[in-house]
């Protein structure tokens, strides 16, 4: 009668609490990014394609055009391309918020008078 011994290369080793803590703290920092946000509004879309001044710019056209909305908050900001760029404010009066449309023209960003339903 032949009988055989297994002997184990490696011992077996539990993870720690210490190990597995680490591990979910370096998938939470690569899951998350710091979210850009300009003047107080998260930007979203594709927000490669323009520069922070770029956006800066289109809300500033958006105050130009449109006094009346400067008493409103600017509570989202989604860039659609490089000349388009929704930017979504509410008054203090309700609680949802307007997508307004703003586009570049020749260079300039100026407020389409449309808004997004």
């Amino acid at each position: 009668m032949a009988v055989a011994q297994l002997v184990l290369v490696r011992p077996k080793v539990h993870a720690t609490p210490f190990s597995i803590g680490c591990c979910v703290i370096l998938l939470a920092a690569c899951a998350t990014s710091p979210q850009l946000t300009v003047n107080g509004a998260p930007v979203s879309g594709d927000v490669r394609v323009l520069s922070v001044a770029d956006i800066q710019a289109a809300v500033a056209a958006m105050r130009a055009d449109l006094p009346q909305i400067r008493s409103q908050q600017l509570t989202a900001i989604e860039v659609i391309d490089s000349d388009t760029v929704y930017l979504s404010y509410r008054s203090p009066e309700t609680r949802s918020a307007i997508p307004h449309v703003v586009k570049r023209a020749r260079g300039h960003w100026h407020y389409t008078w449309e808004i997004v339903v």
